[in-house]
C-alpha cells in the first residue's frame, strides 16, 4: 500500500517525475537521443580550459578558437531545439 501511495504522490501536479520513470516513458529513439546528448556534453570537458578562456574574453582569433566557437554555437542550437521538442526539463 505504501508503494502505491508513493507512486500516486509522485504523480501530483507540480512534482517532477524521477529520472528513472522518465526513461520508462520514452521510446528507444528518445533514449538514444538523450544518451548521445549526454555523451556530447561529457566530451566537452576536455575543452573546458579553452572554453573558460573564451568565456573570460580572451580571444586571439586563431583557427582553433573559431572552431571552438562554432562548435559551441552548434551545440547550443541543438540543445535549444532538443528542449523545444521534448519540453522543459526538471527545474525549468
Amino acid at each position: 500500500m505504501a508503494r502505491l501511495l508513493h507512486h500516486q504522490e509522485s504523480r501530483k501536479p507540480g512534482r517532477s517525475v524521477p529520472p528513472s520513470s522518465r526513461l520508462k516513458l520514452m521510446d528507444p529513439e528518445q533514449i538514444q537521443a538523450v544518451a548521445a546528448r549526454d555523451q556530447l556534453w561529457a566530451s566537452l570537458r576536455v575543452l573546458l580550459p579553452e572554453i573558460d578562456q573564451l568565456a573570460c574574453g580572451s580571444f586571439g582569433a586563431s583557427e582553433r578558437e573559431l572552431q571552438i566557437i562554432q562548435l559551441l554555437a552548434r551545440i547550443v542550437a541543438a540543445e535549444l531545439r532538443f528542449r523545444a521538442e521534448t519540453g522543459p526539463g526538471p527545474g525549468e
